[in-house]
């Protein structure tokens, strides 16, 4: 069996006195339900048991505001002890609608108002605490720098680590060499004790060549972490050049150099008929020059004259002359030259190999009797 629905029952009807009409006082063709003028002066009462949904502590209160009528107060309703409501649009204290004004929290601007500047303080200490600690660290960074930067220095330039040791130089002579290696290793090893990386060695190979004689070429390097290697040419005399009746030991470099009496006894005498030009000039052609001759030639010739122009002039021990002109074509000069000595005469000339001349002695560049005066 169907249950008949139950016809839905009509909502009762709110009162300006606040009372709560019956289904009596509805009219029957009603479908609203009115409601009091909301604009009056009267509180509004709202029964507690038709708002049930509303809590006394969930509404919020405004500064200044009075509390709000709880149940069992004095300004509920008589009936049910329902929450009083100031009437909506009316301003406190009097009948006229409200202007539209909204109410200010002043709490909350005073609060924001006091947290800004603690927020800004903070912000402040916070970056100066950040650049404290940012210079800091850039500060503990150069000093560390300049502490690594010193402690390399001293390591390298003035600590033993790198100290010379005269025990540990080594000298490589030259075979044959007559210089002695002790006056090398005695001139560098005065250094001793002294840091490997303050030692120029230019300055040290200058140093050997002043004061060692017959060395050339020197070459010095550094051998880590205490020694040093040095290489050397030697000077050796090649030929004896004439000066104000006086001969002077050169080297291939025309410089001079320190001579035995032996070693100058076999040596080929160089005369310059100038002075400006008394320099070895010519030196290393000359000794080309009789180191191609004949072996009966070549040790026969005592004095190498050069004339103004740089021709050459050969006088042989017995006066004979050979001339020679400017260096060059020294192999067609010696086969020549090697025919002409077999014809008796006073003077040779293969300055021009094609066209040679045999005849007596002419007047010399550089006086005859200079030579023989030396060749004795």
């Amino acid at each position: 069996m169907v249950r008949r629905p139950t016809p839905p029952r009509r909502p009762r009807r709110l009162t300006s006195a606040g009372t709560v009409a019956g289904k009596a006082e509805a009219s029957a063709g009603q479908d609203h339900v009115p409601t009091a003028d909301l604009a009056g002066t009267g509180p509004i009462e709202i029964a507690g048991e038709d708002l049930a949904v509303f809590d006394t502590g969930s509404i919020p209160r405004l500064r200044g505001e009075a509390p709000v009528a709880g149940p069992g107060s004095a300004a509920a309703g008589s009936r049910t002890g329902g929450r009083v409501f100031p009437a909506v649009g009316a301003a406190e204290g009097t009948g006229k609608p409200a202007t539209g004004e909204v109410p200010r929290i002043r709490g909350a601007r005073r609060r924001r108002e006091a947290a800004e500047p603690a927020d800004l303080s903070a912000r402040r200490a916070e970056r100066r605490a950040e650049r404290r600690r940012y210079f800091s660290v850039r500060a503990a960074a150069i000093a560390g720098i300049v502490a690594f930067a010193a402690v390399f220095v001293y390591a390298v330039f003035f600590s033993p680590l790198f100290a010379l040791d005269a025990a540990k130089i080594e000298v490589r002579a030259p075979e044959g060499t007559t210089v002695e290696t002790a006056d090398i290793a005695g001139t560098l090893g005065a250094r001793e004790g002294v840091s490997l990386f303050r030692l120029v060695p230019a300055s040290l190979a200058r140093d050997v060549e002043e004061k060692v004689a017959r060395t050339g070429n020197v070459k010095v390097d550094r051998v880590l972490p205490h020694g040093l290697r040095v290489s050397f040419d030697d000077r050796s005399p090649i030929a004896c050049l004439v000066r104000a009746e006086q001969c002077v030991a050169i080297d291939e470099a025309g410089r001079e150099v320190v001579a035995t009496e032996e070693e100058m006894a076999n040596l080929t005498r160089i005369s310059y008929a100038s002075a400006a030009e008394n320099s070895g000039r010519y030196a290393l052609d000359i000794l080309d020059i009789v180191s191609a001759l004949p072996d009966g030639l070549g040790g026969a010739v005592v004095v190498s004259e050069v004339a103004k122009a740089g021709q050459i002039t050969l006088v042989f021990d017995d006066g004979r002359l050979v001339r020679w002109g400017m260096p060059g074509q020294t192999d067609e000069k010696v086969a020549v030259l090697e025919v002409l000595v077999e014809e008796p005469a006073a003077m040779y000339d293969v300055s021009v190999p094609r066209s040679p001349l045999v005849g007596p002695s002419p007047v010399p560049t550089v006086s005859q009797s200079e030579g023989s005066t030396q060749q004795r």
